[in-house]
């Protein structure tokens, strides 16, 4: 090894004594302190590392997104069950003495497709409000989605999620096409749709249930004491369906396609050709069939209106159906009441409830409509 020249280790000698001095003296200022000081890179370094609890707290904030592709809200907290605007003991005496019925336990049953955020949620704060305050907790939801092209899938998933134990969906991609030969294609997938509602309902952890009630998405919002008003009714019923009407300006009976009683007893095959339309037998229906909240309920061998309510034994060995291109709903009463003879179905005119149309489907019956 070389030895350094005397000269060379003054030289190094006195650069380590400059850098000496300059490190105390940027230390020991006034006031300052003798730590050492971090690098910048250091201190750069030391600021970006995440502890556990801030790892955790970003997992949290994570935005989930479903399977239609659309962002899922935050989970909810419970929605605040409102008291129900009734009498709860009067609820249980009419219905007891009305066949000597118990409000045990209700499942409700709905069919999804494009329905949007707004009318879920409506409808959400509804069968909560129905749930909790009529059945004591005591119910489930079930509710099928197909191929929404919207974030339907999404706020139903949302649902679920928020409400496990009373919420149950199921979702599809399926692209349904119908078979050919059937009359009303569309009709007819609604058939299938609702009976694979059906089947979840049936599969359920075997349970049974007391009541059903098959809801729609497609009205203004509604509170639950307008379905609650079928357990006041005095004359025992086995179904009763609601009284769905145009608008709030116009209360025409809207679903006619569901209706039939001795009044009203055809059906597209009754009137081929002059059956749907604003100069149809459908629009004498409307007409014929609407009635003011306070009315007593109307016998009927069909109805639905947007939803109804159903002993639950109802629905054992009949299925929705629509070969013909006659209404699904038309169908599982026919079976219903082959099944179960005398089975009294009623449109119950307190159950009154408002579809929302836009002016162009309400125009389209603005005609001059015969009376019956």
């Amino acid at each position: 090894m070389r030895k350094l020249k005397p000269t060379l280790w003054a030289a190094v000698v006195g650069v380590a004594g400059v850098v000496v001095l300059l490190v105390w003296l940027n230390g020991s200022g006034e006031g300052g302190s003798t730590e050492a000081q971090v690098p910048d890179a250091a201190l750069s370094t030391h600021k970006n590392e995440e502890t556990v609890e801030d790892r955790t707290d970003r997992r949290n904030t994570k935005q989930e997104i479903g399977t239609d592709g659309c962002a899922l809200a935050p989970p909810a907290p419970p929605h605040p069950h409102r008291a129900l605007e009734l009498d709860l003991h009067a609820v249980g005496a009419a219905s007891a003495a009305a066949g000597g019925r118990q409000l045990g336990s209700i499942a409700i049953m709905g069919i999804a497709h494009n329905i949007g955020r707004e009318k879920i949620e409506q409808a959400r704060r509804a069968i909560d409000d129905l749930g909790h305050g009529i059945f004591q907790g005591n119910f489930h939801t079930f509710i099928y989605e197909n191929d929404s092209t919207d974030c339907t899938a999404s706020v139903l998933t949302e649902w679920m999620r928020d409400d496990r134990s009373h919420v149950h969906v199921l979702t599809d991609r399926l692209g349904a096409v119908a078979p050919r030969g059937v009359h009303n294609k569309r009709i007819y997938m609604i058939a299938q749709f609702r009976n694979r509602v059906i089947r979840m309902m049936k599969e359920f952890q075997g349970k049974k249930f007391d009541y059903v009630w098959v809801i729609d998405w497609d009205m203004l919002p509604w509170k639950a004491e307008t379905v609650a008003s079928a357990f006041l009714q005095k004359q025992p019923w086995d179904m009763v369906c609601a009284n769905g009407v145009m608008s709030k300006y116009d209360m025409r009976y809207y679903d006619a396609f569901a209706y039939r009683s001795e009044e009203f007893p055809g059906g597209p095959a009754q009137h081929p050709g002059a059956y749907f339309g604003a100069a149809g037998y459908v629009s004498n229906v409307m007409v014929g069939a609407a009635r003011g909240v306070d009315s007593p309920m109307v016998p009927v061998d069909s109805c639905f209106g947007g939803m109804a309510l159903y002993k639950a034994n109802l629905f054992d060995g009949c299925t929705y159906s629509s070969d013909d291109g006659d209404c699904e709903h038309v169908h599982l009463h026919r079976c219903m009441k082959a099944v179960n003879p005398g089975a009294r179905f009623f449109m119950l005119p307190s159950m009154r409830i408002v579809y929302d149309l836009d002016q162009g489907e309400i125009a389209g019956y603005n005609v001059k409509i015969k009376r019956r």
